[in-house]
């Protein structure tokens, strides 16, 4: 009997080894935004509001209920719900089954998406399955499932997601259940974060007054000082704690390991005259001027320019944008040729129309022509070989980009641009949003890593709470960040205890067990624009993504110039 007993046991434990480590219930509720989302789901949406009081049919407790708020006749409800169901090895020999009840009071143009996808341990993609239903939920509660018919030994994680849009006027889910190979899976168990919390802090480090030399992990310092390209991220660009971290990198790298150029994620032709500038060791208006001049707001802060007056004063570090775009900016270079900073010439004028014409009808677009009408003007005598193959390669990549409409364009054209910069400039600074300097595909950092291999290094930034400058319409402003899902990264690391540190995903990842606890989670992604919409959090692998990540508890917004 005592050895039945024991063997019960282990079975128990076996399976709580290796079932989902996420609730998928509706019962318990964590705040997020102006709304409530249950359990460890991830709730976005535009336009709704969400109730406590609905009666759940299986339990009589809680279900999830959503209803519009104040839409017009343009607006509509849009839900994004992401859940991790499993993050452990699991091996599915023929499907995989999610089945979640509905109602609502929906109208015919309303749609339900479900979505399966499931991973190996590396994060890649093994199959992906979608399943759309128009106008079939009612009033009365009603099972809807979505099957993926999978065979393999390596599955690790699992997410299953939903996708609600229309004018309805109400919408509720409750009971989600989880099948693999017809074995229920349904309200497994949440894991403590605590539980690996102490084995975590053997790859974190505090850092103190925002140094980077003060970690106590001198062998990491010695893998950012031999990177060919290390490159320094933001989640939000416009947290004044951020800027300071990375502009104390940028000085102890400069002071101490031979780096010599700087890349911004800004445009190549505006930041070509703030870089002129920083031969001026006179004129501190004439910095300033040029910093204003630059066309992103995100680079028009006290924070910068304090980063500007040292580079000036250092004297030996050269500054260079990577973006892509067209102004005025070009043509004023052009004109280096003839001995003026204007626009005027017949020639520049000339160009300019035609790029226009170019600009306003993108499928007239010939590369080859545009390449021609360049080469009349290049090469710039008074300027260096580099500069001249940026301005003809800034150029037609901008045309590239505007020709094919797409973010990919954009972030393979800064990839070139700092490929094109290292060859002259051996250790390079590259400063942009973590959305560009991540590797995860199709991303300025994939296309860098690929080429540079263990030479790309890059530093993602993120924190959990505070205020930050934003600009959703035509000014700038300050917001606040709400509480923060319960399954995000920022939510774990803000239990450690520290106010800022880094930690080592280089030597995280390489603890497989300790790893597959950690990631994926939900991350926070802020870019340009304040907290508004599902692309503000996205599921991320972060060891994939990132070499190490800076934490910082509390920002505060940059300060303007």
């Amino acid at each position: 009997m005592r050895v039945f007993k024991l063997l019960i046991l282990f079975i128990f434990f076996i399976l709580c080894k290796t079932n989902a480590q996420y609730n998928l219930s509706f019962e318990e509720n964590i705040k997020l935004r102006n709304f409530v989302s249950p359990g460890n789901w991830v709730l976005l949406g535009d336009n709704i509001k969400n109730k406590n009081d609905s009666i759940s049919p299986s339990d009589g407790i809680f279900n999830l209920c959503i209803e519009p708020l104040n839409l017009s006749e343009s607006d509509n409800i849009k839900i994004y719900n992401s859940q991790i169901i499993i993050n452990n090895d699991i091996e599915v020999n023929e499907d995989i089954k999610f089945c979640i009840d509905i109602r609502g009071e929906i109208l015919k143009v309303d749609s339900l998406l479900l979505r399966i996808k499931s991973f190996d341990l590396k994060f890649t993609l093994l199959e992906e399955t979608v399943i759309t239903y128009n106008a079939n939920i009612s009033e009365f509660w009603t099972k809807y499932e979505i099957t993926q018919k999978i065979k393999s030994d390596r599955i690790s994680k699992i997410f299953f997601e939903f996708e609600f849009y229309g004018k309805g006027s109400k919408i509720e889910f409750d009971n989600v259940e989880f099948y693999i190979d017809d074995t229920s899976f349904k309200n497994s168990y949440v894991k403590n974060d605590i539980h690996f919390m102490n084995k975590m802090k053997e790859y974190i480090y505090p850092i103190n007054n925002y140094d980077i030399s003060s970690i106590s992990n001198k062998k990491l310092l010695n893998v950012l000082a031999k990177s060919k390209i290390l490159a320094l991220g933001e989640n939000s660009h416009g947290c004044h704690e951020i800027q300071k971290m990375r502009s104390n990198i940028c000085k102890f790298l400069i002071e101490n390991e031979n780096f010599k150029s700087i890349i911004l994620e800004e445009n190549y032709f505006k930041s070509f005259f703030l870089n002129e500038a920083l031969k001026d060791t006179a004129s501190e208006s004439l910095l300033m001027e040029r910093i204003n001049g630059l066309p992103y707001w995100i680079n028009k802060n006290s924070e910068f320019y304090e980063l500007v007056k040292y580079l000036r004063l250092n004297g030996s570090v050269s500054l260079f944008g990577c973006d892509i775009r067209i102004f005025n900016a070009m043509y004023q270079i052009l004109n280096l040729n003839n001995d003026e900073l204007t626009d005027n010439t017949l020639q520049t004028n000339e160009l300019k129309k035609y790029v226009s014409n170019l600009m306003s009808n993108s499928s007239s677009i010939n590369i080859d022509e545009a390449k021609l009408k360049m080469k009349s003007f290049l090469p710039i005598k008074k300027l260096q070989e580099l500069d001249n193959a940026l301005i003809e390669n800034v150029y037609l990549q901008s045309l590239i980009r505007v020709k094919n409409n797409n973010m990919i364009s954009r972030d393979s054209s800064m990839a070139e641009n700092v490929k094109l910069i290292q060859k002259y400039h051996d250790k390079i600074l590259l400063l942009a949003h973590n959305g560009h300097i991540s590797k995860s595909n199709y991303c300025t950092g994939n296309f860098l890593n690929t080429y540079f291999k263990d030479k790309f290094v890059n530093i993602g930034f993120t924190f959990y709470s505070g205020n930050y400058l934003a600009k959703d319409s035509e000014s700038v402003e300050v917001y606040s960040l709400p509480e923060l899902p319960a399954n995000s990264f920022e939510s774990l690391f803000s239990k450690f205890g520290y106010d800022v540190f880094l930690i080592d995903l280089k030597s995280l990842r390489e603890n497989i067990d300790l790893y597959k606890e950690f990631s994926p989670r939900v991350l926070l992604e802020l870019g340009a624009s304040s907290l508004r919409n599902s692309l503000d959090f996205r599921i991320s692998d972060l060891g994939h993504d990132f070499d190490y990540i800076i934490f910082i508890k509390e920002i505060t917004p940059s300060k303007g110039i």
